[in-house]
């Protein structure tokens, strides 16, 4: 369980999330984004605490924004991990999903003068491993937010698979009122170029801004600049980059809006609709069901084809047109 700490050191207090700790060190999370990583020598314990990590993580009381005067929104945030969840072993060099909900949220205050933040924690796994039954699960909680009246959501997703989800849940959502935004990071919360906050930020005020995008989308950098972002409709996005900031792009369309120095611009108004009369709905997926992938290539098999047969159905990617290698042209 992670802990937040308080030190006194030289002369300045420094409150954080504790990284890590040794013999020598600690090694403190800023809200500000860096780490201190400080001597045990040089500093005073004043306070530390261990942070919770039930499923209903917290339930914020906002300070109100004294413009506009009235309350400000209600926004949904679901975790369920991927590399925004995310901080650096140091023992190995790579990254490992460990934050959980509240953590994030108190790593991000900010956030909390833009919106009424409820938050909650489903999973903490990389994207690779989501399954349809994690899809069930987001549909559901997504189902119980919007009972409890809240105004927009947004699911914190790893980046390798999002645009998977993303379709996933709008395909199972029907007559949705209001935004649902997946939001991923390419670099972990802990590291001083991590884009998790900014583009946390960028889909809370979209979902203030834009309540008549009653869609799935999916929020990223648009460049690999601080203040540049991407509404993507989320049905026919795709990551196209491992590292960059600007990985995902909207496939054969224009995204649905640029943001760029907090100044939005739609570009798709056919995606605004009208508030829908009926009621919401999901329809779960069969957590059994199984869908192949295959690639076609030169030198292929027909054994390669007929492994395809445990499936239910297959996708085939073919080379041209769709083209398979089906025609005998010589010995």
């Amino acid at each position: 369980m992670s802990e937040k700490i308080e030190v006194e050191f030289k002369g300045d207090i420094i409150k954080g999330v504790l990284i890590k700790e040794t013999e020598e060190y600690v090694t403190i999370k800023l809200i500000s984004g860096y780490n201190a990583n400080l001597k045990k020598s040089e500093i005073k314990i004043i306070k530390r605490e261990e942070m919770g990590d039930g499923r209903w993580e917290t339930k914020l009381k906002i300070t109100p924004n004294p413009q506009p005067p009235t309350p400000n929104p209600k926004i949904t945030i679901i975790h369920t991990g991927g590399t925004i969840a995310s901080k650096v072993d140091y023992r190995t060099g790579a990254v490992s999903s460990k934050f959980t909900s509240s953590e994030l949220l108190n790593m991000y205050p900010e956030l909390n003068e833009l919106a009424q933040i409820d938050t909650l924690m489903i999973g903490n796994l990389f994207s690779e491993d989501m399954r349809f039954a994690h899809y069930n699960l987001m549909l559901k909680e997504i189902e119980i937010a919007i009972k409890n009246k809240t105004s927009g959501i947004i699911i914190t997703h790893g980046t390798d698979t999002m645009h998977y989800t993303s379709a996933a849940l709008w395909y199972a959502c029907k007559n949705l009122n209001i935004p649902v935004i997946l939001v991923g990071a390419q670099r972990s919360s802990d590291r001083a170029s991590s884009d998790g906050f900014s583009n946390l930020e960028a889909a809370v005020n979209f979902i203030i801004s834009n309540p008549n995008f009653r869609r799935v989308g999916i929020c990223m950098h648009g460049t690999i600049s601080d203040n540049d972002f991407l509404i993507l409709d989320g049905v026919n996005a795709k990551k196209l980059h491992s590292t960059r900031r600007d990985a995902f792009k909207q496939i054969n369309y224009l995204p649905f809006a640029k943001i760029l120095n907090k100044k939005q611009e739609i570009l798709r108004n056919e995606l605004l609709s009208k508030e829908r009369k009926e009621k919401f709905s999901v329809t779960l997926y069969d957590e059994k069901l199984r869908i192949g992938f295959f690639k076609a290539h030169p030198n292929l098999f027909s054994d390669e084809i007929k492994n395809l047969s445990i499936y239910r159905a297959v996708i085939v990617e073919g080379t041209g047109l769709g083209h398979l290698a089906v025609n005998v042209v010589d010995d």
